[in-house]
C-alpha cells in the first residue's frame, strides 16, 4: 500500500486548490477524479467578481479571498507554464432607475471605494444597449477553468499523484482514527478531503449540509461585429473569448438537477442577450451542470468530529474560482489546530 499525506476525492475548483495548496506546503498528495469533461468547474465562467448581485453587494469575504486567489493562480501558472488567470476591469450595465439609485449609494460608501466607479456614456462599447448607463469594476477577475484543471490534473499525474477512476463512496473509502484507505488503488492516506461537489452529496459526510443546489446553463455564442474585450454584467454576464466568440451566462433553475442543456435554457439567455446588444449571433454551444449550492450560499468545509482525518471541502456555488484558494489553506490550518474553522464555513454548523 503506498502512503501519503492526503487523498483528494475529486479534481473541480475546490480539489484542485486543496491539492495545490498541499503539495506547496510539502505534503504527499494523491487526487482520485472521474474525468468527466462536464461538471459544474468546468462549465463555469471562472468569473472572480467584487460586486455582485440585483443590490450591488460586495462579494463575501471579498477582501481576504481576492489577494490570495490572485497570488495563488499566479503561481500555478509559473511552475506549469499555463496562462489561466486575466485581471482587468469589468462592466455592469444599470438596467432600472432603482440600479442607478444603488450605484450611486454603493460609490459613496467607504467600503467599495476602489471596487466601482462611473463611467461615461462615450466609455461604452459600441453596440451595447445600456439606456441607463453604466458602472466599472476596476478590478476583476477571469479564470480559464479548462485550463487550469487540465494544467493541475498534468502536472499531479507527472509525479503519479492522480488516479482517473469512478469513485464509489464508502464503498471505496474506508476509514477509521489511522486514517483513510482505499484498497482497490492501494492508497492509505493520513487524511481525506471529498471534494465531489453535488454528485457527492450523498456522502454521509455531506449529508449534515443543508444543500441547494442549482441547475445552470451556459451557452457559446459568435457574435460578428461586437468589440467587447471585457467581462459585462446585465442580470446575466457575457465574458469575450476572442475572434467574435463569447460566453453568455448563465441561468438557474432551483427544480431539475440533471447536465442536459435545455430549449428553455436557451431561450432565457437568448432574451437576456437580446437585451444587451442588437447584433445578429449564433449559438455554437450550450452546456448545463448543477452548482453545489448550499442553503445559506456559504461554503461547507471542515473535518468530522467523529472521523477527524475525513474532510469536506464542497459548497461553493457560483464563487469556486475566488473562494477555491482561501478555502484550501483554511482547511488545512483547521487540520493542524492552527486557526478555528469559522462558523459561517463549517459544514456541521446545522447540526449545532
Amino acid at each position: 500500500m503506498r502512503k501519503v499525506d492526503l487523498l483528494i476525492v475529486g479534481q473541480g475548483l475546490a480539489g484542485a486548490a486543496l491539492a495545490w495548496t498541499a503539495h506547496l506546503r510539502g505534503l504527499s498528495v494523491h487526487l482520485v477524479d472521474r474525468g468527466e469533461e462536464v461538471t459544474s468547474s468546468r462549465v463555469a465562467a471562472g468569473l472572480m467578481m467584487p460586486i455582485t448581485g440585483k443590490r450591488l453587494a460586495k462579494s463575501w469575504e471579498w477582501d481576504s479571498f481576492w489577494p490570495v486567489a490572485v497570488a495563488f493562480y499566479h503561481s500555478i501558472e509559473r511552475m506549469t507554464g499555463t496562462s489561466c488567470l486575466q485581471i482587468g476591469p469589468a462592466l455592469r450595465i444599470l438596467q432600472t432607475e432603482k440600479d442607478q439609485q444603488q450605484a450611486q449609494l454603493r460609490r459613496s460608501q467607504e467600503d467599495y471605494q476602489g471596487l466601482l466607479e462611473s463611467v461615461d456614456r462615450s466609455e461604452l462599447p459600441s453596440r451595447v444597449i445600456s439606456p441607463r448607463g453604466a458602472v466599472r469594476f476596476p478590478i476583476s477577475g477571469r479564470l480559464n477553468v479548462p485550463a487550469y484543471l487540465d494544467a493541475t490534473r498534468q502536472h499531479f499525474q507527472s509525479i503519479d499523484s492522480f488516479s482517473q477512476t469512478e469513485f464509489e463512496g464508502e464503498r471505496d473509502l474506508v476509514v477509521t482514527d489511522a486514517g483513510a484507505t482505499v484498497a482497490r488503488l492501494g492508497i492509505v492516506a493520513e487524511s481525506a478531503v471529498l471534494c465531489r461537489g453535488f454528485e457527492g452529496h450523498t456522502d454521509s459526510i455531506a449529508q449534515k449540509v443543508c444543500w441547494n443546489p442549482a441547475k445552470g446553463e451556459i451557452a457559446t455564442v459568435k457574435i460578428p461585429g461586437l468589440a467587447l474585450d471585457q467581462v459585462v454584467q446585465f442580470g446575466h454576464w457575457l465574458a469575450p473569448l476572442g475572434e467574435e466568440f463569447f460566453k453568455l451566462g448563465a441561468t438557474f433553475s432551483w427544480s431539475a438537477y440533471d447536465k442536459r442543456p435545455t430549449q428553455e435554457g436557451w431561450n432565457e439567455l437568448e432574451l437576456r442577450l437580446r437585451s444587451l446588444t442588437s447584433l445578429p449571433y449564433e449559438l455554437v454551444t450550450q452546456t448545463a451542470a448543477v452548482r453545489p449550492t448550499i442553503c445559506d450560499f456559504r461554503p461547507a468545509i471542515g473535518w468530522d468530529k467523529r472521523q477527524p482525518c475525513l474532510g469536506l471541502l464542497n459548497g461553493l456555488g457560483t464563487k469556486g474560482s475566488l473562494m477555491a484558494p482561501r478555502l484550501a489553506q483554511i482547511l488545512l490550518d483547521a487540520r493542524r489546530g492552527l486557526v478555528p474553522l469559522p462558523r459561517g464555513m463549517d459544514f456541521q454548523r446545522w447540526s449545532r
